[in-house]
């Protein structure tokens, strides 16, 4: 038979018996499940775009107004897109303390002069947080010279070996406590038995000897807080260790004497005596000619720093040797903030 033929009766049969849009039926079937599956696929897909850009930090912006005033600075710290479903927590000390946020921006006026950290975390994902944003509060220009009139007190007769806490109760008292050196060391100071503990955490021997070492910052930092704490202060004790000279002259523009470690008459200082601490079985070096002083002042024409010395009185030395035993001496500080100045 012609197989045209043959194919032509083939259909007419179909069309007689109905089958055709049986299989038409079966193809339009099969067309929608693809369409299903792609639509399916497409939806799998969208849902993986979406977990792909999810945030994984928070954007946030710091905006700094430099002090004119004693108290007229501004932080403020804004959060860019924020999810309006979440609350968030924000620190400015990088990351130690966290407090919630009542807004989504939010203004921190009257901030002492200094370094602060902002970061801004979730509230309920503590993971999800903001990159570190450093911001230095100062005066919007730094003036060529300064001084501050801090009263003097000498460490002598009574505390031969005691500079540091004279030199705390020099700044509690410009900063209005009736503090006496000899009470610092008598009740508040955390000392040590002679050569055998560590100037980083008390101080080593008795400050009313000549047979005594000395302190560094962190043991002024807690003796200031225990002595302000027993006359309900709410004042801040700032330690400002790793601050450059700079920083530190910022703080004398706005009338705050920083407590300083450099070296006696500016001279050099080199490792000397080693001991074993008790506590720890630590080897400890002391650093010959260690000194705790009060910068008062500074002069950028004549380049001249202005200190009182536990030991001498108010005295004047060169700005770039000071700095370099202010170096030398790991950078240590510490400013003492009043109550009145340190609200939010």
């Amino acid at each position: 038979m012609d197989m045209k033929k043959t194919a032509a009766c083939l259909l007419a049969a179909s069309l007689m018996m109905g089958t055709l849009p049986s299989i038409r039926a079966d193809a339009a079937t099969a067309a929608a499940d693809r369409a299903r599956r792609r639509n399916k696929q497409q939806v799998t897909e969208a849902v993986e775009i979406v977990e792909e850009v999810k945030p994984s930090e928070i954007k946030i912006s710091v905006d700094v107004q430099h002090q004119r005033l004693a108290n007229d600075s501004i932080i403020e710290v804004r959060i860019i897109s924020p999810d309006r479903s979440d609350k968030y927590e924000i620190s400015l000390d990088g990351g130690k303390s966290f407090t919630e946020m009542s807004a989504y921006s939010v203004k921190y006026i009257g901030k002492p002069v200094g370094e602060y950290s902002v970061i801004v975390r979730s509230k309920s994902n503590k993971e999800l947080t903001s990159k570190e944003f450093d911001a230095s509060v100062g005066v919007a220009v730094l003036p060529n010279k300064w001084f501050i009139n801090v009263p003097r007190i000498l460490q002598n007769p009574e505390l031969p070996t005691g500079c540091e806490v004279t030199s705390l109760a020099m700044v509690l008292q410009y900063a209005g406590f009736p503090a006496s050196h000899i009470e610092l060391a008598d009740k508040w100071l955390d000392k040590g038995e002679y050569r055998a503990s560590d100037y980083r955490k008390v101080f080593v021997g008795e400050p009313t000897s000549v047979f005594a070492y000395g302190c560094f910052a962190g043991v002024i930092e807690r003796c200031a807080n225990k002595y302000l704490e027993s006359k309900n202060s709410s004042a801040e004790v700032k330690n400002l260790t790793g601050s450059t000279p700079r920083q530190l002259y910022r703080y004398i523009s706005n009338g705050y004497p920083v407590i300083i470690w450099a070296t006696g008459d500016m001279k050099e200082c080199y490792y000397d005596k080693q001991w074993i601490d008790k506590e720890t079985g630590n080897v400890v070096t002391w650093i010959h000619n260690e000194h705790c002083l009060v910068l008062t002042g500074y002069d950028f024409e004549q380049k001249l720093v202005y200190v009182n010395d536990p030991l001498k009185g108010r005295t004047a030395y060169p700005m770039e040797l000071f700095e370099y035993r202010f170096r030398q001496m790991e950078s240590q500080a510490i400013v003492i903030i009043p109550e009145i100045e340190n609200d939010d």
